[in-house]
């Protein structure tokens, strides 16, 4: 927890010294951290029976896949990240909030949360307001960091949002359409009636260790957009065949009749024209017909909690059958 504290206060000194970040290198330890899902969560898992399903491991990020996980009866999820601030955040704070919020209130609390016109007193009370929810360590994280902050930038002019320095995608909040545990308030509900309950691990992880690192089995493998990241392994320009070895590594970790989300294509499906206008996966070389294996599941592109006219976004997955 020490060191995710003094990393914390490292991106903010950089912030307030002029660097900036606009982009951090994706593969650090400690990172800026995606404050809410890019993806059609509820798109694509509204398409799966989660009858008797019990156990998940999922990229933890913003936490949207794991709380959706759950609050589809999921009771066992395993999350990674190579990012170890994403715990502090989803698990921490995200989680806290649901604990202690009304569908509304959630809602409400990361509007103004992420509001670059909230006040730095607004701001630092809001979150203290999530102490007695949280974990000890999870406390004693966003206790130091809010203090740090809070003292870093009380006598600038205009101080400047924590969660704008700290997270990616805070512009339109959090989207009821993308998320399964926000589709409606009776789903919402339920996940907070059972949160204390579930089963959610996180262990820091790179994703192509996870092989080599869990025995057990899982009924899906949610890997979100990190294929478009691959190439820090495989090269640039990589191959359909460089890819499918890593992907079936992952088949140990699947039940019979497992499914494992092997990549969420974001924008890339044009409506008008019926066609992906770029590579399936960036900087890959895929086409599409070198999904032999492979199932693409077309699904809405949602920005500002409304479904986009002109582009569809997509899931790569594939199941392992009995």
């Amino acid at each position: 927890m020490e060191d995710a504290v003094l990393a914390t206060k490292q991106i903010l000194d950089l912030y307030f010294k002029g660097l900036k970040i606009r982009s951090i290198d994706i593969f650090k330890e400690y990172d800026k951290v995606y404050a809410t899902t890019t993806e059609n969560i509820n798109g694509y898992l509204s398409k799966f029976d989660f009858t008797n399903k019990t156990d998940a491991l999922t990229v933890l990020a913003s936490g949207d896949q794991a709380f959706s996980l759950a609050s589809l009866g999921i009771p066992n999820i395993t999350t990674f990240d190579i990012n170890k601030l994403t715990e502090y955040y989803a698990l921490g704070l995200k989680r806290s909030a649901i604990c202690a919020f009304t569908y509304s209130e959630y809602l409400t609390y990361f509007q103004v949360l992420f509001d670059p016109n909230t006040s730095l007193r607004t701001l630092t009370d809001m979150i203290r307001h999530l102490f007695p929810y949280m974990e000890p360590k999870y406390k004693t994280y966003w206790q130091q960091i809010t203090d740090y902050n809070y003292k870093l930038q009380l006598y600038r002019k205009n101080p400047i949002n924590l969660f704008h320095i700290l997270n990616y995608s805070t512009a339109h909040g959090i989207s009821k359409l993308k998320n399964s545990y926000l589709i409606t308030e009776e789903r919402y509900n339920y996940l907070r009636s059972i949160i204390n309950k579930i089963n959610i691990t996180f262990d820091p992880l790179d994703v192509f260790d996870l092989p080599n690192v869990y025995e057990k089995t899982y009924d899906f493998i949610l890997l979100s957009n990190i294929a478009d990241y691959i190439d820090f392994y495989l090269g640039p320009n990589w191959t359909y065949e460089s890819f499918r070895k890593e992907i079936v590594r992952f088949h140990k970790l699947l039940k019979q009749d497992g499914i494992i989300f092997i990549a969420y294509l974001l924008g890339r499906h044009k409506k008008v024209e019926d066609t992906f206008d770029t590579p399936l996966i960036y900087p890959s070389l895929m086409k599409i017909s070198d999904l032999t294996q492979e199932e693409l599941i077309i699904l809405p592109h949602i920005e500002n909690d409304r479904e986009f006219k002109l582009l569809d976004d997509a899931l790569i997955l594939e199941r392992k059958l009995s």
